[in-house]
């Protein structure tokens, strides 16, 4: 399982990258290391080995201005996984077109290593950045967008029959295994046995608020927090999460949750 250390390694990571010193940061990296970058970007694509992560930074370099910055907003343990939200802020090379875009970073840290590397971005507004076009396909994006929406509210709303009109009857909805209310469940029943588990857990009212919901090639990502009392110790958590959302013919197929495990369980074990 992840530990602090898990942490310490991936913001060693962002600082050797920051500094330039590609020793370092092979340093921190597996020899056989999977790098996966969003398929649709000019340097997108799966990148094994440290060769191949000097062919992703090489790629890096050619098509984004120097002086880009990751803001780190929020790190955490999710299960195994090391997670990081924030912005990118850069400007295409060849249009020279600035652009910021909201990130989620999946870090699995294995050996004191980084194993593997996920990450999500708005892929649509960063592409218009690389072209100097607009992109096509924004309708399905805004469709897709607007089905995860409405999931949001009608939880909010309790309203669980609107909840399953928009979950696809074979939804994919996995959370990570280490929380009570955790694993992975299948259609709409195991959506809500989760949902009974974690009312059990939490005082009726948890809040979902949205930060950022963009799409990431064929994915929405929404980023946000979540405002919630445990039960049996009666402490109020406020915690980060990044949900990964696949939508097919207006209706949600698959969920991913990644959220701050430690601190959920700390304030449900008090």
């Amino acid at each position: 399982m992840a530990t602090t250390d898990a942490i310490d390694i991936v913001e060693a990571f962002f600082d050797s990258t920051k500094a330039g010193d590609m020793d370092w940061t092979l340093s921190l990296l597996a020899d056989d290391v999977d790098w996966n970058v969003p398929a649709t970007l000019p340097y997108g694509g799966t990148y094994r080995g440290l060769d191949g992560f000097r062919r992703y930074r090489a790629s890096i370099q050619e098509n984004i201005a120097p002086g880009y910055r990751f803001v780190r907003e929020e790190q955490f343990h999710s299960g195994e996984d090391v997670v990081i939200l924030g912005r990118l802020i850069a400007s295409a090379k060849s249009t020279g077109i600035p652009f910021e875009s909201p990130f989620v970073h999946v870090y699995t840290i294995q050996e004191d290593k980084i194993a593997a590397r996920t990450y999500y971005v708005d892929t649509r507004l960063m592409l218009h950045a690389f072209t100097g076009e607009e992109q096509p396909g924004a309708e399905a994006h805004e469709s897709d967008q607007s089905v995860v929406v409405g999931v949001y509210e009608a939880t909010m709303a309790g309203d669980r029959e609107r909840v399953f009109e928009l979950l696809d009857d074979d939804v994919e909805w996995e959370i990570p295994a280490e929380l009570p209310y955790g694993g992975r469940f299948t259609g709409h029943e195991g959506v809500a046995e989760t949902r009974r588990i974690a009312n059990d857990q939490f005082v009726p009212g948890q809040k979902f608020s949205r930060t950022h919901v963009f799409t990431s090639v064929d994915r929405v990502a929404v980023v946000g927090r979540m405002d919630a009392t445990a039960k049996a110790s009666g402490r109020r958590i406020d915690v980060p999460f990044a949900h990964i959302w696949t939508v097919r013919d207006a209706k949600v197929v698959a969920r991913y949750q990644y959220t701050d495990t430690a601190m959920i369980l700390a304030a449900l074990s008090e």
